[in-house]
């Protein structure tokens, strides 16, 4: 769909309504995968009778019909199993490894050693070469602090766990504005939006993040613009899926918080676009001073924030690829047959 629409010659408020429609274009083409996996869901649960009708689509329990005097079913060792491949994945304790930049001796001037009779690299350079080698290890001392602090560790066995049952599930890295700090999240298979036939994830033409955000986070966020805050309104949904929405009303019951903790579907939209005519003013208001990276037919990624097709940011971006990225276990298109 996207791939033969120009969005660049949408509006703000167009390109709200095309990402609507671009969900609800993948949420109809992988029906018949979400029911598989939230009957994994299930399945991992202890609820091994209990699947999603592909006719009513409705939650079907067919133990509840069971005598207690019946035989029991064994309760299958698949879950433990793909928590002791996580496991196994995870096992080594890996250390970053940050290599010195590179440093050509030919620039700096050189000096006669008075022994060899040689010109050899002076202060300056043996300078450099120090200063390269400490700034490699403070990196790599603030990877292994940031990877401690954020997590990583438990953030990938869930990833690991999550293929397993779905197939496929991802990992946003991103730089909070709003809190100014790195971030990192792993998201299901549900929760993001994208092309499943495709091997290489970057060649969507466009990725949409939807999940629940509390309102008043929403109407607080700065970036976001006041006069299009004031026109959403919550629906305290669980996930923007029909099929996630009635497994996790049934694990966890319907929602019915009060006015502080009120949610609605926020949908964080990528999409790939080249530079034209259409969006050159833009990209120049957006980026200003970055905007000269990038010329007439260079492909530069715009970010939409909506809700229910109400638009609340817009913007060019200088990423050069999508912030989310997956995880398979196996190789091949990004949906594929589950581990479990």
């Amino acid at each position: 769909m996207a791939d033969f629409l120009d969005t660049s010659e949408l509006d703000k408020q167009r390109i709200a309504g095309e990402v609507e429609a671009f969900v609800q274009m993948l949420d109809l083409k992988r029906k018949p995968w979400e029911r598989r996996w939230y009957d994994n869901n299930f399945f991992d649960d202890g609820f091994h009778f209990r699947f999603v009708s592909r006719t009513t689509g409705k939650i079907i329990d067919i133990s509840a019909g069971k005598s207690a005097l019946g035989p029991n079913r064994s309760i299958p060792k698949a879950s433990r199993q793909i928590r002791g491949i996580a496991n196994l994945l995870l096992g080594p304790e890996w250390f970053p490894v940050v290599y010195p930049q590179k440093i050509n001796p030919n620039v700096f001037p050189k000096t006669m050693n008075p022994k060899t009779q040689k010109e050899e690299p002076g202060d300056q350079y043996k300078q450099a070469i120090e200063y390269v080698k400490t700034h490699a290890q403070n990196i790599g001392h603030w990877i292994t602090r940031e990877w401690k602090n954020q997590e990583i560790d438990d953030k990938m066995t869930l990833m690991i766990i999550l293929a397993a049952k779905h197939g496929v599930s991802f990992m946003q890295v991103w730089p909070d504005t709003v809190e100014e700090k790195i971030r990192t999240q792993v998201y299901d298979a549900f929760d993001i939006y994208a092309d499943g036939s495709l091997t290489d994830f970057e060649e969507n033409a466009m990725i949409v993040k939807a999940c629940p955000k509390l309102v008043s986070k929403i109407k607080a966020n700065e970036y976001f613009d006041k006069k299009q805050t004031d026109k959403i309104s919550p629906d305290n949904k669980y996930a923007s899926s029909e099929i996630k929405e009635a497994y996790m009303r049934s694990r966890f019951g319907r929602a019915m918080p009060n006015d502080s903790a009120v949610t609605l579907i926020l949908k964080e939209a990528y999409i790939k676009e080249y530079v034209n005519s259409n969006n050159r003013d833009q990209i120049v208001r957006d980026l200003k001073e970055r905007a000269g990276e990038f010329k007439m037919g260079d492909q530069i990624i715009r970010q939409v924030f909506e809700a229910g097709g109400i638009w609340l940011r817009d913007n060019y971006t200088s990423l050069k690829k999508y912030t989310i990225v997956p995880f398979n276990i196996e190789t091949g298109t990004l949906y594929q047959v589950t581990l479990i």
